[in-house]
């Protein structure tokens, strides 16, 4: 019911560097983790709303008889926000979805290829 708020050194992936995050998981289920400490410190890791992944076009339920009746899923290739950190509190965080209701402000400044270089380095050292 409360925000999570993320204090973390290093930058997102380009997509993202620079721009206030805002995202909301708009139908969250009983099961999801919700134990997360409300305030995130640490290291970021693989961060971006781009991510491609293949999107179901049907229910999850309906899956299992189209295999059945020789039937292809429908699907479609779509944008995941995926973010990844490494928190003090919770260890490595992920959370990953198509779901979620995502905004993205314009960027405060942009990254440039120094900085991109930086980046790959600091996360292939986690």
């Amino acid at each position: 019911s409360e925000p999570i708020v993320l204090s973390l050194k290093g930058n997102p992936h380009r997509d993202m560097a620079g721009c206030l995050l805002t995202f909301e998981n708009p139908g969250p289920d009983e099961g999801d983790n919700t134990k997360l400490n409300p305030e995130q410190n640490g290291t970021v890791g693989d961060m971006t709303a781009a991510r491609k992944v293949r999107v179901l076009d049907v229910p999850v339920e309906q899956i299992k008889e189209l295999k059945e009746q020789g039937k292809e899923v429908p699907e479609h290739m779509g944008n995941c926000l995926y973010l990844e950190w490494f928190s003090d509190a919770n260890g490595r965080v992920v959370i990953e979805s198509t779901d979620y209701d995502v905004r993205i402000s314009p960027p405060a400044w942009v990254m440039g290829e120094d900085q991109e270089k930086q980046q790959a380095e600091d996360k292939s050292q986690q």
